[in-house]
């Protein structure tokens, strides 16, 4: 069942951004609750992999999760795929938490322990 959730959002982004007769990239911004599987890092990849053939023009990246390493994953996944500079939208206030460890060693392996970050309410 996981490979098929798995599957869905990549063939759903891949069928969104083959439209017939058009020629520039489809502008894309992923949302994704990144945290306790590896199934967002999957969907990160094809994401990179497909703005990098100009099949897609990443806009922006979001984070729907409240796990505090997610968006740091995120901005180390990003770096890694060599687009730092990415925007990332973050939850700001009540919302899903399930904390991980694989998230923050996500982070922290890709950034280095000393880049990680948690973004603060300002």
């Amino acid at each position: 069942m996981k490979k098929k959730v798995f599957l869905f959002p990549i063939l759903l982004l891949i069928c969104t951004c083959s439209v017939a007769g058009e020629n520039s990239p489809r502008r894309l911004i992923l949302d994704t609750d990144l945290s306790s599987d590896a199934d967002d890092v999957g969907a990160v990849a094809v994401l990179h992999a497909m703005a990098r053939e100009h099949i897609i023009e990443i806009l922006a990246t979001m984070i729907s999760s409240g796990d505090p390493y997610s968006a740091p994953a995120l901005t180390a996944l990003n770096r890694y795929f060599g687009r730092p500079d990415l925007p990332i939208g973050i939850v700001f206030g009540p919302g899903v938490t399930h904390e991980s460890s694989y998230s923050r060693a996500l982070a922290e392996s890709l950034a280095g322990a000393e880049a990680v970050s948690i973004p603060s309410v300002d």
